[in-house]
């Protein structure tokens, strides 16, 4: 068994192994190699520092890495690991990390991240023997009720040409995981629209969404008294987009926010814990 890095390893053959992976997994899935590779790119991966286990030419096992500045610092996200099921049980998570953390203290990385799915609990002891501790709990949400939302005249939305960061940052109730962060949406603003809640001229609430896959990256509404209406305004106007609206990794503290999201109908999926390590 040899581990090395990916950055001559080409996607097709990473995918593949993904695939073989992830079959059996909580939630089974099957990914194509444009999407993964769009969805690694908003990652910030890096594939000279992502690893791979390979058994001769067969890649068996594999560790996508992300990296970027969070929370003030340097950090490699984990954004895929997978092992294909004849070489389970062999310390695979272990020995990816133990050839990728060198490198990564290296190039000035600081800390790891990840997310994990509450109750895949191979997985989470796997993290937890190489390092890492849950530093919080994400929930992920999907509509399921279409419900009869109130219409108000005192709001107006309009779509932006550009984000402002700075005052979406004011009014977004929790910090954004790594997958919905500014530089993820830098990376698909192709794919991205960005509509701005506004009362007066007063901007009071926003959403970036993916029009195409009604994937909601960010949202937030100012907290204000009429604050659950204003909210209200903003995913009709997104459920007349996209049917299938869905928003993922919302902080499971953001009280305001899960109320919002039950008032409109979007109910839960799955919870995940992000992880983290220093290094």
């Amino acid at each position: 068994m040899e581990i090395r890095h990916l950055g001559n390893t080409a996607i097709e053959l990473i995918v593949e192994c993904f695939n073989t992976a992830f079959a059996d997994y909580i939630i089974p899935f099957h990914v194509e190699v444009e999407p993964m590779r769009r969805r690694w790119s908003s990652c910030r991966v890096d594939y000279n520092l992502s690893y791979g286990a390979f058994d001769g030419d067969q890649l068996v096992g594999f560790m996508i890495t992300g990296v970027d500045q969070w929370q003030g610092k340097k950090t490699g996200y984990n954004s895929g690991t997978g092992v294909i099921p004849a070489y389970r049980g062999q310390g695979m998570v272990g020995r990816l990390y133990d050839a990728a953390i060198p490198e990564f203290r290296k190039q000035g990385i600081s800390q790891c991240t990840l997310e994990v799915i509450v109750g895949n609990d191979r997985a989470i002891k796997s993290y937890r023997r190489v390092g890492f501790l849950k530093d919080r709990r994400l929930k992920c949400f999907a509509k399921k009720h279409d419900l009869d939302l109130p219409v108000s005249k005192d709001f107006a939305i309009r779509r932006a040409e550009a984000p402002d960061w700075s005052r979406y940052r004011e009014i977004m109730e929790f910090e954004a995981s790594w997958e919905s962060q500014a530089a993820a949406y830098e990376a698909l603003k192709a794919d991205c629209a960005i509509w701005e809640l506004f009362q007066n001229e007063d901007l009071v609430g926003f959403m970036i969404l993916k029009p195409g896959t009604g994937h909601v990256l960010q949202f937030g509404v100012a907290d204000r008294p009429n604050w659950k209406l204003a909210a209200q305004q903003i995913w009709r106007h997104a459920f007349g987009i996209h049917p299938g609206i869905r928003m993922n990794n919302v902080d499971s503290r953001a009280q305001k926010t899960l109320a919002i999201l039950e008032s409109v109908g979007m109910e839960p999926t799955v919870d995940q814990w992000e992880m983290k390590q220093m290094i």
